[in-house]
């Protein structure tokens, strides 16, 4: 009798454990364009916590399996501002996102340099056939 609680009570504590210790929860959603709705093709999901990332398929759609606890996630696209998002994964999560265009332009400086280097001389040579 007492072998079958102490086998149950190992059982018990086998089957629980791993749940408890390997918590882990999927963010999902759309990337979009907040001005027209398109989609944002390859756009940019990380989270700083985990040091995990993915990029949105062809339809703009990410998915991201997290453990569970604080996350910090980034949404990025060339061209579009960076966007934010601090929670705590409890489950699950749906999280559709609409990145604005960002107007500002850096500044860029062109510079080419012509060589003065002219044709000094020209090599020529004849092959038999």
């Amino acid at each position: 009798m007492n072998k079958l609680i102490i086998f149950s009570a190992v059982c018990l504590l086998f089957s629980v454990t791993p749940r408890a210790v390997a918590q882990r929860y999927t963010v999902s959603g759309y990337v979009t364009d907040r001005a027209n709705g398109e989609t944002l093709l390859s756009a940019a999901v990380f989270d700083a916590v985990s040091s995990q990332g993915s990029v949105t398929n062809n339809y703009g759609y990410y998915s991201l399996t997290l453990p569970a606890g604080e996350v910090s996630l980034e949404y990025s696209y060339v061209g579009y501002r960076a966007e934010k998002h601090t929670f705590s994964l409890r489950s699950d999560t749906v999280l559709n996102i609409r990145l604005e265009l960002d107007n500002e332009l850096q500044e860029i400086t062109v510079v080419g340099n012509r060589s003065e280097t002219g044709v000094r001389g020209s090599q020529m040579s004849a092959v038999e056939v």
